[in-house]
């Protein structure tokens, strides 16, 4: 996405929904099997539907009308292409409720609609999640000092 010209203003937020879905996964694995497989575990994770489609509009917008020109997408690694499909299908979806609005209105609220996955290979998930983990751990340990 750096090299399309996209800004990423959603990182925070993105990274606390991969740290919940982790967790989630987490926590299921070890109820299932007991015991954990850390590459398995980041594959299912970035799997795992997200709280929202975790890309820019302005970015989104960009796909959207790539794929409305008949565009293929190949380029992207397979996570990406799944995430941006389903964003398509669910552009598709509601444009055909609402013909009249415009295409970037229809994209900044899909955007905010549930995803099925995060943008993210397991290889990046594993370094965000190790990074959101410290510092929920530091944000932790500075509020119980501050009482």
């Amino acid at each position: 996405m750096r090299k399309k010209g996209s800004v990423f203003v959603l990182t925070d937020g993105r990274d606390r929904d991969l740290l919940r879905a982790y967790n989630e996964q987490l926590r299921k694995q070890l109820r299932l099997y007991g015991r954990v497989c850390q590459s398995l575990l980041a594959e299912k994770t970035v799997g795992s539907p997200a709280s929202r489609f975790w890309v820019s509009s302005e970015r989104a917008c960009v796909v959207v009308y790539r794929m409305m020109r008949g565009e293929s997408i190949g380029y992207m690694n397979p996570v990406k292409h799944r995430f941006y499909t389903a964003l398509y299908q669910a552009f598709c979806r509601y444009r055909e409720e609402h013909p009249q609005m415009p295409v970037k209105h229809i994209v900044e609220i899909v955007v905010t609609q549930p995803a099925p996955c995060f943008p993210v290979t397991a290889r990046v998930a594993k370094n965000i999640i190790e990074r959101t983990r410290r510092r929920c751990q530091r944000e932790k340990i500075e509020r119980l000092r501050s009482k």
